[in-house]
């Protein structure tokens, strides 16, 4: 079985990082925060000064102005494909170096001025009930997620040596994993290229990472799995399953827009060969951590319900940790390294299995939440098409939440379900109607303990390449 690793442009691109960075915290020389020294009595509280290593900076430490200027646009050059990529890589890693920066400004120092301007007497009840105390933990939280962070960062691109353990209990206090003087040169050379520090919808793309950590992969997320990932895996079941294990290695599964990768790791546990395939660089560098680097389960211990104030039942719940991996991939797969090809693949999932070496190569393609990500879905059904061998299965689930509508400057094709169903019937693919499950109700990345929960109705299907 080979190891689910990632390309090594991704990686060597990712190496790159030691020759950039900048930091913009809000800590005291001694790197501490001056929020920790604030008087819970209700006294006005102490921010603290600009913390030296920001002095002569132009960057907004205000978490609008820092993602609003300066502007993006200041390249008119075309890139090319590689440039491109490389461009889009750079600003992910952005987003994972800025998050403690834009979190602490905007989940710490924002509320804690807010508290300030108080009248006395409404600080003092504040502080009581134990509000300030809350922000506090708050910001040691996320000092906690910027080690996982840098973690998963440094992993990747082989910045530093000594990163085992870094982000576990021992050391989850916050520390920087990588070393800050890369940190400045990073964010000193985007600003030389009048870039911001970071985008806001890759800040948002990060704080989603950290509850697909949970969604996929600690003992919290197992009821989510367990609703999402049964039917899909019992149906592929019900299609190789009465195989000898050893026949079943030789079954290739494919699994589209993988994330991070535990219904990809749950497939290959049973004995398939699967290989997932991911764009999203959040999603890859996530997996490639999470698949390669953890010695033992619960090794990782992250925060990923901090970012939302509203509708939390309490602070505990607000502020209670997720620990990842709640199983050993490595060891799960070994009883099959002999005989399961176990990978994931890097890249868009039309230009990588549209093409002419993938005509037939799959006996199966399961797409998990997956169908409504496409610009064009007809650009999808013709790559299953491509991708699938005459007789392979194509099994789905997932509602119809198309990605790029109304979205600015992209195109997009919205479908309805019966539309969708009609054109996919048109392409070719035969459904069997006896397995179509129109309504399966299911949470995406939930937190079980807020009182809000959004739930999608979506549907299950099969379908054939004839």
């Amino acid at each position: 079985m080979s190891s689910p690793n990632l390309n090594k442009d991704l990686r060597s691109d990712t190496q790159q990082l030691h020759r950039h960075h900048q930091d913009y915290d809000l800590v005291d020389n001694d790197g501490k925060s001056n929020n920790s020294q604030l008087i819970s009595s209700g006294s006005k509280l102490n921010y603290g000064d600009v913390p030296s290593e920001l002095e002569g900076q132009s960057f907004p430490l205000t978490a609008h102005d820092a993602l609003a200027s300066p502007s993006d646009n200041f390249e008119e050059v075309q890139l090319t494909p590689e440039e491109a990529d490389r461009r889009a890589l750079q600003d992910v890693k952005a987003a994972f170096l800025f998050y403690k920066t834009h979190s602490l400004n905007s989940f710490v120092r924002h509320r804690l001025r807010a508290i300030d301007a108080l009248s006395d007497a409404h600080r003092a009840l504040i502080s009581e009930a134990g509000v300030i105390d809350k922000i506090l933990r708050v910001e040691k939280a996320i000092r906690a997620n910027n080690t996982f962070l840098q973690t998963i960062l440094a992993v990747n691109g082989g910045l530093v040596t000594d990163v085992a353990g870094a982000g576990s209990s021992h050391s989850s206090c916050g520390e920087d994993v990588i070393p800050r003087d890369l940190i400045r040169q990073f964010f000193a050379e985007r600003r030389q290229r009048g870039l911001s520090p970071a985008r806001e919808h890759h800040l948002d793309k990060l704080r989603s990472t950290l509850r697909q950590f949970v969604r996929d992969w600690s003992a919290e997320g197992q009821a989510e799995r367990q609703q999402t990932y049964t039917p899909l895996l019992d149906e592929l079941d019900s299609q190789f399953g009465h195989l000898s294990m050893s026949d079943r290695a030789k079954i290739n599964v494919l699994i589209p827009g993988a994330g991070l990768g535990r219904l990809s790791f749950e497939i290959a546990s049973r004995g398939y060969s699967c290989q997932g395939n991911e764009f999203s660089y959040f999603m890859l560098l996530s997996s490639n951590f999470i698949l390669n680097f953890p010695s033992k389960p619960n090794e990782f211990s992250l925060y990923p319900f901090i970012h939302t104030f509203s509708n939390a039942i309490s602070a505990d719940a607000q502020l209670r940790p997720a620990h990842v991996p709640d199983v050993l991939p490595s060891s799960l797969l070994r009883k099959h390294q002999s005989e399961v090809d176990f990978s994931m693949v890097a890249g868009d999932f039309i230009e990588v299995y549209g093409q002419p070496d993938q005509a037939g190569k799959w006996d199966a393609v399961v797409t998990c939440f997956f169908m409504d990500t496409a610009k064009n879905p007809v650009d999808y059904l013709d790559t299953l098409w491509n991708a699938l061998r005459p007789g392979g299965v194509w099994i789905n689930l997932g509602p119809l939440l198309w990605h790029f509508e109304n979205m600015p400057g992209e195109q997009s094709i919205e479908l309805t379900r019966d539309e969708f169903f009609g054109i996919a019937t048109t392409r070719g693919f035969k459904f069997d109607h006896s397995k179509f499950r129109p309504t399966i109700s299911l949470s995406y990345t939930a937190d079980p303990q807020n009182m809000l929960e959004y739930r999608y109705k979506c549907f299950l299907s099969v379908a054939y390449r004839p």
